[in-house]
């Protein structure tokens, strides 16, 4: 997940996960540790959101955390204490009203490609179907978060083709074709 591809058109997609669909945790691999969260790793997760571009600024990340419930995020440490990747479950509003979605996720440059994100994803999955609910688990994507998209499909993620936050199902099966053409011809170039 080398972050978003500038060459793709900037198009968003949602994928969704049915509950109950990860069996099993992905454990991180050697070296690396989930720590719980400390005030101290503020400027640290700011800096790793906003190298992912979860956020515009540093002013909306800080604006974030002070909603942020971090028994609901997961923060990875490296064997130096460095935090090296996040990801979270938080409400989002894609379907009218408030459901947890799964996101913020972020991983360092020089740490992607070790598990890290594939470790976070099954953990939030798993923690997501111990909360009560009917609806699955979702996460909003874009086309030039297409190694993301990989690693979500592998992960039985599916796409979503219909109605949500103002597009329409045609609108959201439109916008699938584009990013599987995307998805193709980076898997068929990389």
């Amino acid at each position: 997940m080398r972050g978003k591809d500038k060459s793709v058109p900037s198009i968003g997609v949602l994928m969704i996960c049915p509950r109950r669909q990860i069996e099993k945790e992905i454990k991180l691999p050697a070296g690396y540790s989930y720590v719980s969260w400390d005030e101290d790793m503020s400027s640290e997760w700011i800096d790793l959101q906003i190298m992912a571009e979860n956020f515009e600024s540093e002013q909306e990340a800080h604006e974030f955390i002070k909603t942020m419930d971090t028994e609901k995020f997961v923060f990875v440490q490296d064997q130096n204490g460095k935090l090296v990747a996040s990801a979270g479950l938080y409400e989002g509003d894609h379907f009218g009203m408030k459901r947890l979605r799964l996101g913020k996720l972020a991983v360092l440059l020089e740490n992607q490609r070790e598990g890290l994100a594939t470790a976070m994803i099954t953990k939030l999955c798993l923690a997501y179907d111990s909360v009560p609910g009917k609806y699955p688990l979702y996460v909003s994507l874009n086309a030039q978060q297409h190694e993301a998209i990989k690693v979500f499909a592998k992960l039985q993620f599916t796409p979503y083709f219909g109605f949500y936050n103002g597009h329409t199902d045609k609108q959201s099966e439109e916008n699938w074709t584009i990013v599987t053409k995307v998805l193709k011809e980076k898997t068929f170039y990389a």
